[in-house]
């Protein structure tokens, strides 16, 4: 899925720098390095959750915009995702455009 993104984003006209990472652990750690406009996690990710990284990085950066995506989209992970101040919660499969959209 990483993959896929990062190609979506490249590959439009937009000329997008994606750093892409496979764990929110690394994620925090190049968040640390780099600023970023933007950031897009999944729900499900090996060791630390979505949702626990977007509220380590809202304490850090609260105005940094975040998308999150996920196979297992439910009224309740978008209630959580609205109240950690996510932008945009997607369901899987995600749409090229309408994520090109939303980034824009």
């Amino acid at each position: 899925m990483l993959e896929a993104l990062r190609s979506v984003l490249e590959e439009s006209d937009q000329n997008y720098q994606v750093h892409g990472v496979p764990s929110a652990e690394e994620a925090l750690l190049e968040l640390r390095r780099i600023s970023f406009d933007l950031l897009i996690t999944d729900v499900r990710l090996p060791g630390m959750s979505g949702f626990e990284l977007v509220g380590k990085v809202k304490d850090r950066e609260p105005n940094l915009p975040i998308i999150m995506i996920t196979a297992y989209a439910s009224q309740q992970g978008r209630k959580v995702a609205e109240e950690l101040g996510v932008a945009h919660y997607l369901a899987k499969p995600v749409d090229a455009d309408l994520l090109t959209e939303r980034v824009r």
